[in-house]
């Protein structure tokens, strides 16, 4: 999983800008993708199966000179699973979101993630 968290923020790194947006969500899996405008077609796609739980706008800005996506830390995860008790088994992901509020985090608790599409 570190290694496909790697690859994504790998691929965004440099751009001048990012911009992601929720392209499907269905029971089984949430797909963000992202690129330099969301009037084009996604150059990232990035999907999460088998979701349990998702805090997140439907459309956000990057900073692509920092990593945006990444493990939760324990002390986040314990608090976000004691709100919303999240089952075991899943892993609970922190996306940092640009020009908002510096405290706002998105998160996503997932199974597991992918890097779909890759043409930066």
């Amino acid at each position: 999983m570190k290694e496909v968290l790697e690859k994504i923020n790998k691929a965004v790194k440099g751009m001048p800008c990012c911009d992601f947006e929720i392209v499907e969500y269905n029971k089984h899996s949430l797909l963000i993708g992202g690129g330099y405008s969301l009037s084009y077609e996604n150059s990232i796609l990035i999907e999460f199966e088998s979701v349990f739980f998702m805090t997140l706008n439907s459309e956000w800005s990057i900073d692509t000179n920092k990593e945006f996506i990444m493990l939760a830390q324990l002390n986040e995860s314990l608090k976000i699973n004691q709100q919303y008790q999240i089952e075991q088994g899943f892993t609970l992901f922190k996306i940092i979101p640009e020009r908002l509020d510096i405290t706002t985090q998105f998160y996503v608790s997932a199974k597991n993630i992918f890097l779909k599409r890759n043409t930066l």
